[in-house]
Formats: C-alpha cells, sequence, structure tokens
C-alpha cells in the first residue's frame, strides 16, 4: 500500500560546486530521505545524467516554459538537442539512458 507523502523538498541545484563523490554521496542522502519519509522532490539539476539516474521524471525547460515531460528512461537526442542545442549520443547501459557528447 502506498503511503501519503509527508510534504515536498524543493532543491535548487543541491551538487553544485560539489565534487563527484560528494555530489552523489548528497543525492543518495536525498533519495534515503524521500524513501524513508515518503516525501517527494522537485529540483533543479544541470547534470543530466546524475538526474536520469536519481530520478523518476523530468522536465526539461525551453525558453522559460515547460517543453517536455518524461520518464528518466525516456531521453532523446532530438529532445537535447532541441533543448540545448548540442549534438549529443544517448546510449544505454543497464536499461538506463546515458548522454554522450558527439565529436
Amino acid at each position: 500500500m502506498k503511503r501519503a507523502r509527508a510534504g515536498t523538498l524543493l532543491l535548487d541545484e543541491p551538487t553544485s560546486s560539489l565534487d563527484v563523490s560528494n555530489a552523489y554521496e548528497t543525492m543518495h542522502i536525498i533519495r534515503k530521505i524521500v524513501e524513508d519519509r515518503g516525501v517527494g522532490v522537485i529540483m533543479i539539476a544541470h547534470d543530466l545524467n546524475m538526474a536520469i539516474h536519481l530520478s523518476d521524471r523530468l522536465v526539461f525547460m525551453k525558453d522559460g516554459t515547460v517543453y517536455k515531460e518524461i520518464a528518466n528512461d525516456s531521453v532523446t537526442e532530438d529532445i537535447i538537442r532541441d533543448v540545448y542545442n548540442i549534438d549529443v549520443r544517448v546510449v544505454a547501459d543497464s536499461g538506463k539512458p546515458y548522454i554522450v557528447p558527439k565529436d
């Protein structure tokens, strides 16, 4: 049985200026709080690969409006190109996508 959410955390770049190890530790602490206390999280994150792997859903913004809301495993090269104007490859590893810059 699903329990009711106990609240929502609003986080703006909680891993900004952290090295990779501390960024992942911070995100795992946040995820544990979510699981243990039943809270939801709305987070702004610019590290797309981390966001993909630690979230359930992604919302992409473009020109100040919501461009696309998708499941974390539905990221495509077209979405990244449209939002960020860069060419990338989206490759799968263990069923999850990774965004890799094209050469």
